[in-house]
């Protein structure tokens, strides 16, 4: 490496650093703070964690415990999907992209999705940025899952989006 690569490495790794304790205190703050509308509820709310990180020990593992413990100290329910053990298959095939059209999924495990979505109060995702990016199976999840009929359709002039 030259000065110049090394100079840009260092500034990139203090970016991430920055976004993580960012991150952290964002996500403290929302697990402990009396102003977090999911913990003032008196209502017990179904919240749903989509979490999408293979390694165990990943800095979103440890947001993931975090959110967690705050809403079941809010004695909230908590359905958490978790892409990585649940072997989600992100790839949108030929029958998906038909089923998507139809609004009938093909996938089991979509379907299944489908129907916990659908109970849902509230939607938490929690994934890493991987060049820039959300990573291809929070992408397969958000194309394949949170389709038309599900969380939105398509509004009755032909364009736009209407919620659900």
């Amino acid at each position: 490496m030259n000065t110049k690569q090394v100079v840009i490495h260092a500034q990139i790794s203090n970016y991430f650093l920055l976004f993580f304790f960012l991150t952290i205190v964002i996500v403290q703050a929302f697990a402990t703070s009396q102003l977090c509308s999911i913990k003032l509820s008196k209502v017990k709310m179904n919240v749903v964690n989509v979490f999408n990180h293979p390694y165990e020990g990943s800095f979103g593992n440890a947001i993931l415990n975090s959110v967690t413990k705050g809403l079941k100290d809010a004695n909230h329910e908590i359905d958490l999907m978790h892409l990585d053990n649940d072997g989600f298959n992100p790839v949108m095939s030929k029958a998906d992209l038909k089923a998507f059209v139809d609004h009938k999924p093909v996938d089991p495990q979509v379907t299944d999705y489908n129907k916990r979505l659908k109970k849902a109060n509230h939607l938490i995702f929690i994934f890493p940025i991987w060049w820039d990016i959300m990573p291809a199976m929070t992408k397969g999840f958000v194309d394949r899952v949170l389709t038309p009929g599900v969380v939105y359709d398509h509004h009755p002039r032909g364009f736009g989006l209407v919620p659900l």
